[in-house]
């Protein structure tokens, strides 16, 4: 299998993943952003919009375009997630972070993180 042929098939498991993390009330967003600033404007501009509309939501989950950037590089191939609440709760970012990370496991990623708020979700061999 060609590389872009194994990145179009895992974006679209990613898909499927985010999928229903939104259904599950984890705002999850692709491509937000340049880089981890504007992803996190973007999850803010989603989580009012959401909020207005009586939407709740409780994390959200997101990779911007220097994450892909890095994972089309030949030697990482590594996609790295945000993740966190969305009101700041650590214990509520951990569960957040969990399902992610079951879902990926559910997907058959080949995922890594030590549980640790202060680390991102990283999706090995993405691309």
């Amino acid at each position: 299998m060609r590389p872009l042929d194994t990145g179009q098939k895992n974006y679209e498991r990613l898909q499927g993943v985010f999928d229903q993390l939104n259904r599950e009330g984890i705002i999850s967003i692709d491509y937000a952003g340049f880089d981890i600033s504007e992803g996190h404007e973007e999850v803010g501009v989603v989580f009012k919009f959401m909020k207005e509309n009586d939407l709740l939501r409780n994390g959200y989950c997101f990779y911007h375009q220097q994450d892909i950037e890095r994972c089309m590089d030949s030697e990482n191939r590594t996609l790295f997630l945000a993740f966190h609440s969305l009101n700041g709760d650590e214990e509520i970012a951990l569960k957040v972070g969990k399902r992610i990370v079951d879902l990926l496991n559910q997907a058959r990623f080949e995922v890594e993180w030590t549980g640790s708020l202060n680390q991102r979700i990283r999706i090995q061999n993405f691309y």
